[in-house]
Order: C-alpha cells, then structure tokens, then sequence
C-alpha cells in the first residue's frame, strides 16, 4: 500500500480497493497496433503466425504481378516457414499482438522462396502478399517524440558494404540504427522445431550504441543506407547475440522478381 501511495503521490491508501489486470505491452502509437492504411515498420503475419514487421509495398515485374500491389516480408512471418498455401490470409497486426482474420486481413499470400532445411543452402528468406492498395502505403513507420511519424526509403538497390551505417523500423524495437560488420556471411538459423537452415552471403550488422538493433518480431523489416536516399539494402530476418542478420535486398528483389516502390 506504501508503494501505490508513493506512485499516486500521496501519503497513504487505506480502503482503496486495487485490482490487478493483466494487459500485455502497453505502447503509445505502437508499431504493434492496427495501422490503415499499414505502412512499413509495424506488425504483420501469416494468420497463423505470431507476427514479424511488413517489410515494404512492391509490385511484379511481369503479368499479372506488373499490376497488383504487393507487401514484402519473410517467408516465415507471412508464409509460416513453407507450411502456407496460395492465398491464405495475411493480417495486420500479427496475430500475437491481436489482430484476426477477417476482421484484420490486408493481404493474400502470394508467392514465397522455399527454406531448405537440413544443409542445403538458402541465399533469402522471403515472401510477397497480394494486398488491397486502400489497406497499405507506402511510408515507413517510428514514433518522434512519442507520437507518429512517416518517412520513405529509395527502391534502388545498394550493395552492402564493411561500416555502412543503416537503419530499420521494425515491429519490436521501432526505428534503430546499426552498422554493416561483415558481408558474405554464413550463419545457420534455428526456425524451431528441430530445423535449422543454412544461409550463405549473408549482411550482418551491430547496433551503433548500447541498444539492440534488432529483436525477435522485428523480422521482415526493410534495412537501409542511413544517407541521403535510403536506400534498401537488405532484408532483415534473424539475429542473436547482439548480431542481426539481413539477405541482400537485390537478391530478395531477384528471386521473388519484383521491385520495391515508393
């Protein structure tokens, strides 16, 4: 009763009934919240999965895609690690922060590289929605001040390279900076279960201050150049030991044959 005294600033409680509620993370405009239209940055998932970040808007570079807006994230935030079908739902926020289908569905499961487990090499873990143009744009998401704001990233691919300073929004830990220590990195990755993949030609990167630059939800955001342009640069989608790992953003652009747009 002393403590609750002290945090409601007077001297003394003694017949004020006090109840208990769970609530879970409280956020002010979080990333974790529902967002429409949903920018980058903010909470996503296959209806089945927990949640990871929407990564960006894109769209197909051939028919029918050339004409279809498109949301990019991993393949295991909205593709369930290769144990989606065509057309499965897509939510926004991710499941473990509330969202539900249909009520929160922004897109349909489109097209996603397969994870190979058990040795054989994977280059990116990724995967596109189908998304109805009025329920996403194309900003990134962080809070100034406690309050929201936006901004837009380039759609040119950049290279990585050793001391590149970049930056994320991502679902967990909002808008981080880092920089690029090593390029052409192996790493295996534990999905759970009992599967590991191993990934080649990997970014890693490492917070520039004493705040991680990553956490586990923040999978699927877009990494980028901090300079003039943002730039993409990679797609983030593991991490451990104070060590984020991100593909190649032209290597993701590549394989699921799409461009990012604006």
């Amino acid at each position: 009763m002393s403590q609750l005294a002290q945090c409601a600033g007077t001297r003394a409680l003694s017949t004020v009934p006090v109840q208990q509620v769970p609530v879970g993370a409280v956020d002010a405009y979080s990333h974790r919240a529902r967002h429409r239209p949903a920018p980058g940055g903010v909470s996503v998932g296959h209806v089945a999965v927990t949640a990871g970040t929407l990564g960006s808007r894109a769209i197909g570079l051939t028919a029918p895609w050339n004409n279809r807006h498109l949301i990019l994230s991993n393949n295991h935030v909205i593709a369930n690690s290769n144990a989606a079908r065509v057309g499965d739902s897509i939510i926004q926020p991710g499941r473990a922060d509330g969202g539900s289908h249909p009520a929160d569905q922004i897109a349909v499961l489109a097209r996603w590289v397969h994870i190979h487990f058990g040795g054989q090499p994977n280059v990116v873990d990724a995967a596109i929605g189908w998304a109805w143009h009025q329920r996403i744009r194309g900003e990134q998401y962080y809070l100034s001040g406690g309050s929201a704001a936006y901004y837009r990233t380039g759609t040119a691919p950049l290279a990585a390279s050793l001391g590149m300073l970049v930056g994320k929004s991502g679902r967990t830990t909002g808008l981080t900076q880092g920089r690029v220590t090593q390029i052409g990195v192996s790493v295996n990755v534990n999905f759970g279960g009992g599967r590991v993949a191993l990934f080649r030609n990997q970014i890693a990167i490492r917070s520039v201050n004493s705040n991680p630059f990553s956490a586990g939800g923040d999978s699927g955001s877009l990494v980028w150049n901090w300079a003039a342009g943002l730039r993409p640069v990679g797609l983030l989608f593991a991490g451990g030991g104070g060590t984020t790992f991100a593909n190649p953003i032209a290597s993701v652009l590549a394989a699921l044959n799409i461009r990012l747009l604006p």
